[in-house]
């Protein structure tokens, strides 16, 4: 899994309120293994990454995942 990013949306709560905190963060190790729902989170964006470059007649390798399920295809379909 790749790193997190300095700034991510998903504490963007945090660092808008104590801006300082995101260098802070820096400083500990990322736990391995995160939770299910960020692993689901993962794949469901490796997923639309895939259908993406699909759409523009990119190359890319459907990826493999546990996580992936009818759910996930269906909020990802072309309406």
């Amino acid at each position: 899994m790749g790193k997190h990013a300095l700034l991510s949306a998903s504490s963007s709560k945090r660092w808008l309120s104590c801006t300082p905190s995101a260098r802070l963060e820096e400083q500990f190790q990322e736990e391995s293994g995160g939770s299910v729902y960020a692993e689901e989170g993962t794949a469901a964006h490796a997923l639309a990454e895939h259908k993406l470059k699909k759409a523009l007649k990119r190359r890319s390798r459907r990826p493999v995942s546990d996580y992936h399920c009818d759910e996930m295809e269906e909020s990802m379909s072309s309406t």
